[in-house]
């Protein structure tokens, strides 16, 4: 099966963000205090937890399209079924036992 368009969507994770300021001078300085008070907090928790939720949204897209596969295909034997009832009524009309 192609990659549903869902699969774009599944991982929520700000893989390259990167603290920063813009300040001249001392930008460097408030970028690497900033970084050096989150990311115990972010290595320790907020990772673990968004990569769950990344690989809940796989799981979810998977079976979203395992879903669809599975409608599609009920929707061909509906189809297919249809088809047969019509051909056989069609016969038993030109017969006359209908």
């Amino acid at each position: 099966r192609p990659t549903s368009p869902l699969h774009q969507y599944t991982d929520v994770a700000l893989r390259t963000y990167r603290i920063k300021s813009t300040l001249p001078v001392v930008g460097p300085l408030i970028e690497w205090i900033r970084h050096n008070m989150t990311v115990h907090i972010k290595e320790a928790y907020l990772d673990r937890i968004i990569e769950q939720q990344v690989n809940l949204n796989r799981l979810l897209v998977e079976e979203i399209a395992a879903l669809q596969d599975d409608v599609a295909r009920l929707q061909a034997d509906v189809a297919e079924l249809a088809q047969k009832r019509s051909d056989k009524t069609a016969a038993n009309k030109e017969d006359g036992s209908a």
